[in-house]
């Protein structure tokens, strides 16, 4: 069939429109992650959700959620650590906090009530927990057992900033109480990062490393050769995450910048790698995971699966998208 000229420019100038079109529109896609647990009924601000794997089951409110929104990047990390070989899942904070957001359109939790979350019974190692996943309209459901693997070695550092914009600078690195203003005597320390002057009050040293071991959210520090053996709490020693003692202690981490002139951030020392450990003794359990998430057409792209090995010599690791 032939065109005339006015209808082939027709035809020319209508496709140019729909190419410009698609070429403005933004993604708009998004997915939820929650992590909750069992109940023996329906209660408020839970849910139920019926599947051919796990029948129909009761859930509490979520403990732990974040949306990620566009091209918000969801990170999984398999990790393991000196003394242990195999691996482990951790859901880290990154995933979880909105301080680790890059989109605006995202959301996450505080740090003060990711803390919280993070120390509830039904966090405990041990515990079976249900993690969710709204996304494209439908949710998957995974349950997985908490399993926290220490770190006697050393501890991990997770500092108030996000990753991503971390001071390249920053080194020799103290980790000092943190005080308010009022008590005596106390070391002033403006926020190195802060356009409104903001200081901390620092205390007593804490924590010294000689040695870190860091690759995007994961900052293991080693401990300093004279620390005493009888470390109480205030000497932080690297028991089980979740002991009677401490499972997280906020610090200042203060360093000398360029000028010399102290400056630090506010910072959180963890007994082993921050977040929750899952279980990865039956590799199915993962298999489905990495299933479910590359099911999801929309997101696929910004799922980052990555392996992480720490040892007593240093890191490697590998990874990427799913």
């Amino acid at each position: 069939m032939r065109m005339n000229r006015s209808s082939l420019s027709l035809l020319i100038t209508s496709l140019a429109i729909l190419l410009l079109i698609g070429g403005c529109t933004s993604k708009d896609s998004s997915m939820m992650i929650s992590i909750t647990y069992e109940t023996p009924a329906p209660v408020e601000g839970g849910s139920t959700i019926t599947t051919s794997k796990l029948g129909t089951v009761h859930l509490g409110p979520p403990l732990l959620k974040a949306s990620f929104v566009d091209d918000e990047e969801v990170v999984f990390t398999e990790l393991s650590l000196p003394h242990f070989e195999d691996y482990f899942l951790c859901l880290s904070p990154q995933m979880f906090l909105q301080s680790e957001k890059k989109s605006s359109k995202s959301s996450g939790m505080s740090m003060e009530d990711y803390l919280e979350s993070m120390s509830s019974e039904f966090l405990q190692s041990g515990r079976s927990i249900y993690l969710l996943i709204d996304c494209e309209g439908r949710r998957v459901a995974h349950r997985l057992k908490i399993s926290q693997r220490d770190d006697p070695t050393g501890l991990f550092i997770q500092y108030s900033s996000p990753y991503r914009t971390t001071n390249p600078r920053r080194s020799q690195v103290e980790f000092l109480k943190l005080l308010e203003a009022s008590d005596e005597p106390v070391k002033e320390i403006p926020i190195w990062y802060s356009e409104s002057n903001q200081t901390l009050y620092g205390g007593a040293l804490v924590f010294q490393p000689t040695l870190t071991s860091s690759t995007g959210f994961f900052n293991r520090a080693k401990e300093t050769a004279n620390e005493r053996p009888d470390k109480n709490e205030d000497g932080l020693s690297a028991g089980q995450i979740y002991s009677d003692r401490w499972f997280c202690k906020e610090t200042i981490a203060a360093w000398k910048d360029s000028s010399g002139d102290w400056v630090g951030e506010r910072a959180y020392l963890w007994p082993s790698a921050p977040g929750l450990h899952i279980d990865m003794g039956k590799t199915e359990v993962i298999d489905e995971l990495k299933a479910d998430l590359t099911s999801f057409e929309s997101f696929r792209y910004d799922i980052s699966w990555n392996r992480i090995s720490f040892t007593k010599k240093g890191i490697s690791s590998t990874g990427g998208t799913l």
